[in-house]
């Protein structure tokens, strides 16, 4: 007697790929081939158990496994792996995925008329690098851009608040003092991505904002400390290349 059972998205076609792999040793290493056991007879001593996914969201980040079918056997759920509903569905990032400011405060719609908007280098010079994030009109219309977008796609669960690749941030004097006080320019990330994810709260108390510890936020802040619907990933770009 053999029961296969789970919750109610991915949980039972879960159980299956489970019992399929723990003890009967199937492989699905890439999206193109399988490893099956041969033999005139199949014989298993299913253990029982159960299990919880500790992640909300659990994606290996290379090619295969944005495919929908190799996510299902292999069990996990990357955002860009587009399992239909029917099957348990994916997390929706809804493209605000990394590296957002210049969706949110768009620089070719606020440079020329507004360049203090954007960061101010340590020479004093602006820059559309990244935006300056204490910036009042920098907060309503990073809000406003984002409360649009989950407006059209009320079927997202999570949204991205973080600089745009490449590093460096904004060196005004309300931004450095909230860096100043926290040891890292990580304190006036997570004080603009809470200011945002506080609005967020009272249309979607469902939805999670997350942001990145990278490059020059990859040190906590001392002082500052997430919202309840924010989430932090740590992209530690330290290790060793080379190897």
């Amino acid at each position: 007697r053999l029961l296969l059972t789970g919750g109610t998205r991915r949980g039972v076609i879960n159980a299956v790929y489970a019992f399929l792999e723990e003890d009967l040793g199937c492989r699905w290493y890439d999206r193109w081939s399988s490893r099956m056991p041969e033999g005139r007879t199949l014989q298993v001593a299913a253990v029982p158990r159960s299990f919880v996914p500790p992640l909300f969201i659990r994606d290996p980040f290379y090619f295969d496994a944005f495919d929908p079918t190799w996510s299902l056997r292999n069990r996990t759920n990357s955002p860009q792996a587009r399992v239909p509903r029917e099957w348990g569905g994916h997390v929706d990032y809804d493209g605000l995925f990394v590296h957002t400011y210049n969706t949110l405060v768009p620089p070719g719609q606020y440079w020329d008329r507004h360049p203090e908007y954007f960061m101010q280098a340590p020479d004093g010079r602006r820059s559309q690098q990244q935006v300056c994030q204490t910036h009042p009109e920098v907060r309503q219309i990073a809000t406003a851009s984002l409360l649009a977008i989950l407006e059209r796609h009320p079927d997202t669960q999570v949204v991205e608040v973080s600089p745009n690749d490449g590093g460096q941030h904004c060196c005004c004097p309300a931004c450095q003092a909230i860096d100043d006080a926290n040891g890292s320019p990580s304190g006036s990330l997570l004080d603009f991505v809470n200011h945002i994810a506080a609005a967020v709260e009272k249309v979607r108390p469902d939805l999670l904002v997350s942001t990145l510890a990278y490059l020059d936020t990859v040190d906590p802040p001392k002082l500052v400390r997430p919202r309840p619907n924010v989430v932090v990933r740590l992209c530690n770009d330290l290790h060793s290349w080379r190897y």
